[in-house]
């Protein structure tokens, strides 16, 4: 069946996913209209829906004020490379990464070709034609030897 996928916001920014499933069968506690497991979320600007603005003021009615408080707002998910070359830096890499992916080893052989940066350390593994889009991962170790395979993506969710 289809499923869309929606948010609920609280007083504080705070936001717990609710999945509209076509069939009321497919639902179940943790992702319903009545869910409370709300998480943290990254708020551009910190400027989120709430009943004070009227949930969003401008959304363009994709906000809708919840008589228990909060906001309930229809979703959709945009998906973009953050690099176009390799990061300079580790930091820079872990600042701006947040996203985890599978090794690429993992995947059938020759599926990507790897770049090493001798200055960084950081490899980089193309799945295209060494292209950096947001099918490149990324491995690196930080200065703790934590080892980290991140996908060069950044996935913003937006009302």
């Amino acid at each position: 069946g289809t499923c869309e996928i929606r948010v609920k916001i609280n007083s504080d920014g705070y936001v717990a996913i609710v999945y509209d499933m076509q069939t009321p069968a497919d639902k179940v506690s943790w992702i319903d209209d009545k869910s409370q497991n709300f998480f943290e979320v990254r708020w551009d600007g910190d400027i989120f829906p709430n009943p004070s603005n009227n949930c969003g003021e401008g959304l363009q009615g994709k906000c809708e004020v919840l008589q228990k408080g909060g906001c309930l707002c229809q979703t959709s998910v945009f998906e973009e490379a953050v690099f176009d070359s390799m990061p300079t830096t580790k930091d820079a890499a872990l600042s701006m990464l947040s996203i985890g992916a599978l090794d690429p080893n993992t995947y059938a052989t020759n599926e990507y070709t790897m770049e090493l940066s001798a200055e960084t350390g950081i490899a980089a593994y193309h799945s295209r034609n060494g292209f950096y889009d947001e099918h490149t991962i990324f491995e690196l170790t930080d200065d703790y030897g934590r080892h980290f395979f991140l996908k060069n993506i950044r996935s913003t969710v937006e009302m």
